[in-house]
């Protein structure tokens, strides 16, 4: 993960980078705004990829019984 900021004047902005994302940052990210005025706060959903083997997805062999 990779933060970035610009400042020109008095604006400035800035940007998370994510290197080769996975799963693993799959989440919710929130962004806090501080100045003299107050605060401000958003949070996002970041979903970049599903997770390669689901645990609730159906065995492709069915179960077995001997008898």
């Amino acid at each position: 993960i990779h933060v970035e900021y610009y400042q020109e004047g008095e604006i400035s902005e800035g940007c998370l980078l994510f290197n080769k994302p996975t799963h693993y940052n799959n989440g919710n990210y929130t962004l806090i705004a501080k100045n003299p005025l107050g605060t401000a706060n958003q949070t996002i959903n970041g979903h970049f990829l599903k997770e390669p083997f689901p645990v609730d997805e159906v065995s492709p062999t069915p179960p077995i019984t001997v008898t």
